[in-house]
């Protein structure tokens, strides 16, 4: 039971992270292709850049404390 709740608390978190991901894209590309200005472009391309880390160093340390959870709940 323990390495299937693992499994699917992995499923959950990556899909989240995958949705906000393509969320971030998808509005920070839009404001990219409407800026009129180079520091309108390289402010949100830096933006999408930054928080697209952000989502994969949250997601991967929030899985690592969710399965540190569950190693010390299932003990």
């Amino acid at each position: 039971m323990n390495q299937l709740l693992k499994l699917l608390v992995f499923a959950i978190i990556l899909l989240i992270v995958v949705i906000l991901a393509i969320r971030a894209y998808r509005t920070f590309n839009q404001r990219i292709l409407a800026s009129t200005t180079l520091a309108g472009v390289i402010g949100n391309a830096l933006l999408l850049v930054l928080i697209n880390a952000v989502l994969c160093l949250g997601g991967s340390w929030f899985l690592f404390t969710v399965y540190g959870f569950l190693n010390s709940v299932n003990q």
